[in-house]
């Protein structure tokens, strides 16, 4: 649906600028990007509304974004298995961040997350699949200085969280991280992988009938 309204947009925009057919696919491409951002957004911002975690939902989705912009990680085959995927774990971390445990282990929680963020960045970012893979050294490392600067970014973000005792907030913030850092890891491609796969043998069948 996204791809087809895209392609449609895109041909109209072509008819005008007179773009060549190249150029055409090139525009339903980033048409559908953007459109299929704002549609996630939407439909994170209505689900999250009504389950009354918008907020925690809404710091969660930030940080995971940002690790996963600049640190790369594993995506599942399809646009819309991404869609129902990443909506699924955004609203599961915001709602575990409403749930918080005593104040006296947050820091010491939160500070191995940041540990574990910190290894995962020079282990592994940025991490790709064998098709779209980042080699040049460089280039690397400069993901990885981005990265690890969000990292920090984030960290200092949930000190001053859990100083104003806002401490759902601090956890959208953390676990968005926990999340994102778990899918650059090796762990994380695997599990995906496993899903797309179990997907495959599930739908492949129901195809082939209709």
């Amino acid at each position: 649906m996204v791809k087809k309204i895209s392609l449609t947009i895109a041909r109209s925009i072509g008819q005008h600028q007179l773009a060549d057919e190249e150029q055409i696919e090139v525009y339903s491409y980033a048409l559908e990007l953007l459109l299929g951002s704002l549609l996630k957004i939407v439909m994170l911002l209505l689900i999250s509304g009504l389950l009354n975690i918008l907020y925690p939902t809404m710091l969660g989705t930030i940080s995971f974004a940002g690790i996963r912009f600049f640190g790369g990680g594993v995506h599942l085959s399809t646009y819309y298995r991404c869609l129902a995927g990443s909506l699924i774990i955004l609203l599961i971390l915001g709602k575990v961040a409403t749930y918080n445990m005593d104040p006296h282990f947050l820091m010491p929680a939160f500070f191995v997350i940041f540990m574990c963020g910190i290894y995962s960045i020079i282990r592994w970012v940025p991490a790709g699949t064998e098709k779209k893979m980042i080699i040049d050294r460089e280039s690397r490392l400069k993901q990885k200085i981005k990265a690890m600067i969000f990292l920090i970014s984030c960290f200092v973000v949930i000190i001053v969280f859990l100083y104003c005792k806002l401490y759902t907030f601090a956890n959208g913030v953390a676990y968005g991280l926990v999340g994102a850092i778990f899918f650059i890891t090796p762990l994380g491609f695997l599990m995906i992988e496993s899903i797309d796969r179990l997907l495959d043998f599930i739908i492949k069948p129901v195809c082939s009938k209709n």
